[in-house]
């Protein structure tokens, strides 16, 4: 029923209905590549040594991971990082033991720290338990499908309206919608994250409000995108 961004793995999102962007308009953007896997997820750097991403896309060990920061491009351009530590949240339910998943959210150690510049910032994070305004939009941005290409190389970005919970399941048919999460999407579809995109930020107003975990299926009529909410932990 639900899948983790990744296209009904427990790894992937993609942009859909968005448009390319540079790294200098969403610095706080990091790509993370697994070991023989290449690009897998998204995340955002919080500060000089630390990122923020799904607790699904960190399930490895950490020596697994490479970090790409300051880069509109997964493949090429700005800096490498090793990572040296993963915390999930304890409370973390992968998708398989679960409707879907629960507290995804994690953060990863780079062994070398980031050289903040205009392609690498950390981005500021909503404040213990608050709350995205009413009729607001969130920022998703992120490297994944875009529903016609497999993988998009370039940086994109989209725009989604965010719902309450109430407003959630009245308008949508994502019911498994946790106290944490927060629901966003257009209700005729076409504009979502989708695989590949998965850990990487939802913005309001420039400051991280949550992090792409999941759906069912990308752009759907009806159907939402869940974002863990980074103000919940």
């Amino acid at each position: 029923l639900a899948s983790p961004a990744l296209n009904n793995s427990p790894l992937s999102k993609y942009i859909v209905g968005g448009k390319p962007i540079t790294i200098d308009e969403a610095p706080h953007q990091v790509s993370l590549h697994v070991l023989t896997k290449g690009f897998q997820c998204g995340g955002s750097i919080i500060s000089k040594e630390w990122i923020v991403t799904a607790a699904h896309c960190a399930e490895y060990p950490p020596s697994y991971y490479t970090v790409r920061a300051g880069s509109t491009y997964t493949s090429y351009g700005g800096s490498t990082h090793k990572v040296d530590k993963i915390h999930i949240h304890p409370t973390y339910l992968k998708y398989i033991d679960a409707e879907a998943p629960v507290s995804d959210i994690a953060v990863m150690h780079v062994k070398t720290p980031f050289k903040l510049d205009s392609t690498r910032k950390p981005i500021a994070m909503f404040d213990d338990n608050e709350k995205c305004p009413d009729d607001s939009y969130g920022y998703v941005t992120g490297w994944g499908s875009d529903n016609v290409n497999p993988k998009t190389y370039q940086l994109h970005g989209v725009a989604v309206p965010i719902y309450s919970t109430f407003e959630c399941k009245r308008t949508f048919f994502t019911d498994i919608l946790d106290k944490s999460e927060i629901c966003a999407g257009y209700p005729q579809g076409g504009k979502d994250a989708c695989s590949g995109d998965s850990g990487g930020p939802l913005t309001v107003d420039g400051r991280l409000a949550g992090i792409v975990s999941w759906g069912e299926g990308c752009a759907q009529p009806r159907r939402a995108g869940v974002y863990t909410e980074v103000a919940y932990y």
